[in-house]
């Protein structure tokens, strides 16, 4: 047949459908390919070498079926084993053992969005008093969530708030704050609330009020520069094209035509701010709440 090999040296034209060469797999890729494409539900997934050596050491687990390849493990077990040390994160609930430390401070966020603490907790009130209103909470426990989400937020203002090993994020750290000063109660906060609903609206109103610093900022330089223009009227100086000097000009108008173009920038702002502050919160995390969460009440009370 015109596929054979004899074939296509005598004719000096690979065959059609002749199947291309397999290459070989270097170790290095196949753990990768092992490692990142293995489904949801294994029971940890290993990517440093020193956590590989922990995890290979260990027994495995009745019931798992280990997969070796190169310097990846991924341990496959009807149920994962209960990690050791520290609490585990909203995100690992599958993983057997601690986060690498490197991992740790890769993923780790409030050493920046801590500059939302205030919005977070801002947020977390109007939910607590909405899901009052549904009588999924009672008013009791919505006067205690709120009164210790302030006592949260005046740690921030003081700068006392101490940040705590698995503070990953500023949501975690509120969250783990206000269990430490109310108990159990603090958990009904999540109740109907995603991460990710959570995290839009913190993010959204701290937009909105560094645009409105922001604006305040620019009008206050626009101002100026009218004024120093008026003030100076009678000062002229040469104007430049192309890096030559051109006619005289008068400092005034170059100074406002810079402040034309500042004013172009508040007219953006201010077509910005309606599309900032909208409202996430109560979309859950794909589509919607589902225990009637006023988001109407919940938009007023938060100014969105």
């Amino acid at each position: 047949p015109a596929s054979h090999p004899q074939a296509t040296r005598a004719t000096g034209r690979a065959a059609p459908h002749a199947p291309l060469p397999r290459r070989r797999t270097p170790h290095a890729l196949l753990a990768l390919h092992v490692t990142m494409s293995v489904a949801l539900p294994v029971a940890s997934v290993v990517f440093a070498p020193t956590a590989f050596k922990r995890v290979a050491k260990r027994p495995s687990p009745p019931g798992a079926k280990n997969l070796i390849a190169g310097r990846a493990v991924v341990a496959m077990a009807s149920a994962a084993p209960e990690a050791t040390g520290e609490k585990k994160k909203l995100w690992g609930g599958r993983f057997s053992e601690d986060i690498d430390p490197l991992m740790e401070k890769f993923n780790e966020s409030l050493s920046f969005d801590r500059r939302m603490a205030q919005e977070d907790i801002r947020g977390s009130k109007g939910y607590a008093r909405a899901l009052a209103k549904t009588g999924i909470i009672t008013d009791a426990e919505r006067d205690q969530l709120v009164e210790g989400l302030g006592k949260v937020a005046e740690e921030w203002a003081a700068d006392a708030f101490v940040v705590k090993s698995g503070d990953e994020d500023i949501h975690t750290a509120n969250e783990r704050r206000l269990g430490e000063l109310i108990g159990p109660v603090a958990g009904k906060l999540h109740t109907g609330r995603s991460r990710n609903d959570q995290v839009a609206t913190d993010t959204r109103m701290w937009l909105r009020d560094q645009l409105v610093l922001l604006r305040g900022y620019l009008r206050q330089l626009i101002a100026v520069a009218v004024e120093r223009a008026e003030r100076e009227v009678d000062v002229v100086m040469p104007g430049f094209t192309h890096l030559q000097s051109a006619q005289t000009v008068r400092w005034s108008h170059w100074l406002l035509s810079h402040a034309a173009a500042w004013q172009r920038d508040d007219m953006r702002i201010a077509d910005l701010m309606p599309r900032v502050n909208t409202l996430p919160l109560g979309s859950g995390a794909l589509a919607g709440n589902p225990f009637g969460v006023d988001r109407q009440g919940l938009a007023a009370g938060l100014a969105l």
